[in-house]
């Protein structure tokens, strides 16, 4: 008994097709913008001796973005534009 492979030059179509058709989908896909994620800067202002300072002001010099430390001394700045920051504290 003999099997033939007749049907081996079919599955090559079939699997360039499949192939084809994927690319089709990815390049006619709709392209969606990626938007820079806002971000945080978070932290604890301390005296020299390590004790919290509450209620010292942090500021994000040339943003005009400043805030309140808590009674922990801790704060939160949300809300920046991605990039590297300096704070200054008083």
């Amino acid at each position: 008994m003999t099997i033939g492979s007749g049907n081996r030059p079919n599955l090559r179509l079939g699997a360039a097709l499949t192939g084809l058709g994927l690319a089709a989908a990815m390049l006619l896909a709709p392209v969606t913008p990626v938007h820079a994620q806002a971000g945080v800067v978070t932290g604890t202002v301390t005296d020299r001796s390590g004790e919290p300072l509450g209620s010292a002001q942090v500021t994000v010099p040339g943003l005009g973005r400043a805030i309140l430390s808590d009674a922990r001394g801790q704060f939160v700045i949300r809300g920046l534009p991605a990039g590297a920051y300096t704070l200054q504290v008083q």
